[in-house]
């Protein structure tokens, strides 16, 4: 990919954000960042809306069910955590109201069909991370075992075509698919967080009116909590220890999960509630230890995560940047449902008014506990450089003791936590973590002729990601290490005036995935921030 594609070619166009784009582009006298800066800023808007219905006939906002389907990129399907980032790059436009307006109203309603999207996709599996839209052809491989499995594919006679034809069961809601199902804490967080911010930054409280996204906050409130069960519990639930009872042969397995019926959150009680996941493959980081439950965890306030935002599986259970993430969009949202219901609640129904302050009790009481625990659990001592004892965070542990001390490029990371806003960039703690992520302590840290960054497990050996060298720069208060940061980015897209997954750090010729809106998005986000915070930087 090279260049913005023509306009007819575009799949949103938004007078709103090219108006800004306009304005921005003023400001940066460099002109391979103002380059950059302008086809990954609009990359999602351009490439990556797979399918949009603003239901813009329903002139209220608070009765408008619009849909929005935002692909990842060269990768056709929906991951919840990659579409919430990719659209957070255009919230600060939302920051005027002008409910008049044709260009403000298209914009939100492309943002609020993302979040009802979302919505619709965990009610369908909250344990998935990525999902197909109902109008591509595109299949999934359907060969992991998965408990509890997503709804299945099954066949169905079609008395119009005289023949069979599939469709997902449960179908509710009709004709999404799963395209994997690698539980991610980070893809529950990206719900609450996308949700809370596109209220603050809209002045606008849509969602709040919607009884399915009220539904989907309370599935992932209860994901939240069963995932905070230790192994010995779950093994308890299975009815054996670490393996659980004999499992069912996959056809076996397939046929009994076809028969459910949609049950909302009460199909996930009991051992319905055990996550476990299994795949055939050679990579160790694709696939679960015990059985599918992975590495023993003991309950201790976080929630555990199966893979990380990589994709790759997690070592130890307890992902500590995914529950600090969880953590702040639990409580943001929690509070802008009470700031809601304190000055216009009259404008809800009873019913409706009665769950909200329920949930907004429950998401405050998990963030507060999740966060002390982060602070608890995730906090450990280790030798720096100077071989003197200092506090960091670790980036995952078991709850028994054990700890990792690593970092990964995606997003939440470690390095991307005043970023998350779990804390300020001036936390004690934060500095000795960033200083060892940014070292050869961090054994995915690389530094060769063409810069340095974090890479990870995902990609390997040698590879930095450019999300990592936009985080850097995002969560730093130096002007030089921003200017470094910016110098590296707009000089490793080999040409092509985008950012790529990662590059080899001898040779940014040699890198993965040329279409990538995630990281486009976030490099959209990091001129912006420069824009409003430190414009000389751009000059």
């Amino acid at each position: 990919m090279k260049g913005r594609p023509p306009t007819a070619e575009r799949t949103f166009t938004s007078k709103l954000v090219e108006d800004k784009l306009q304005a921005i582009l003023l400001q940066i006298k460099d002109p391979q960042v103002a380059a950059v800066f302008s086809q990954c800023w609009l990359s999602t808007l351009d490439t990556t809306v797979f399918a949009h219905d603003g239901d813009l006939k329903e002139k209220d906002h608070s009765k408008a069910r619009p849909t929005t389907w935002i692909i990842t990129g060269d990768i056709p399907a929906s991951w919840l955590r990659d579409s919430a980032s990719q659209v957070s790059a255009y919230l600060p436009l939302l920051s005027t109201p002008s409910t008049s307006s044709h260009d403000w109203t298209a914009l939100y309603r492309l943002i609020l069909g993302t979040v009802y999207t979302q919505a619709s996709c965990i009610l369908l599996h909250p344990f998935s991370n990525a999902f197909i839209p109902p109008t591509s052809t595109v299949k999934s491989d359907n060969s992991d075992r998965v408990h509890p499995p997503p709804p299945l594919e099954v066949e169905e006679e079609d008395t119009v075509n005289k023949g069979k034809k599939k469709h997902p069961k449960p179908r509710t809601p009709p004709h999404i698919r799963v395209w994997e199902s690698k539980y991610e804490l980070d893809s529950l967080a990206s719900f609450l967080s996308l949700s809370a911010s596109l209220m603050r930054s809209s002045h606008r409280v849509d969602p709040l009116y919607n009884s399915s996204w009220r539904e989907a906050v309370r599935l992932v409130i209860r994901v939240c909590r069963l995932q905070q069960r230790g192994t010995d519990e779950e093994a308890e639930l299975l009815g054996a220890p670490w393996l659980g009872p004999k499992r069912p042969k996959k056809d076996e397995e397939e046929e009994e999960v076809g028969e459910w019926s949609w049950k909302g959150e009460g199909r996930y009680e009991g051992r319905d509630g055990v996550y476990r996941f299994e795949r055939e493959t050679q990579a160790g980081s694709e696939t679960r230890s015990l059985g599918g439950l992975g590495e023993p965890a003991r309950r201790c306030g976080l929630i555990k995560s199966a893979f990380r935002p990589s994709d790759d599986a997690t070592v130890l259970p307890f992902l500590i940047p995914s529950n600090a993430f969880l953590s702040v969009g639990a409580l943001s949202l929690a509070e802008i449902i009470d700031e809601a219901l304190d000055s216009s609640g009259e404008e809800l129904e009873a019913e409706a008014v009665k769950e909200l302050r329920t949930m907004s009790v429950e998401l405050s009481e998990l963030g507060e506990e999740v966060k002390e625990a982060v602070w608890r659990e995730g906090v450990v001592s280790v030798r720096n450089e100077e071989r003197i004892e200092e506090k960091v965070f670790a980036y995952e542990v078991d709850g028994f003791g054990s700890h990792l001390i690593a970092d990964d490029a995606n997003l939440p990371s470690l390095l991307s936590l005043p970023f998350l806003g779990f804390l300020p960039s001036s936390d004690s703690t934060y500095v000795a973590t960033r200083k060892l992520v940014l070292s050869s302590r961090n054994k995915w840290f690389f530094k060769g002729k063409m810069g340095e960054g974090v890479g990870g497990m995902h990609i390997g050996e040698g590879f930095v990601w450019p999300m990592s060298i936009i985080t850097r720069a995002l969560t730093s208060d130096d002007d030089e290490e921003i200017l470094d940061c910016l110098s590296t980015l707009k000089s490793t897209t080999a040409g092509t005036g985008f950012m790529h997954e990662s590059f080899h750090v001898s040779d940014a010729k040699n890198f993965t995935r040329s279409w990538f809106a995630w990281a486009n998005g976030l490099m959209g986000q990091l001129v912006l921030k420069l824009a409003e915070e430190r414009p000389d930087l751009l000059r």
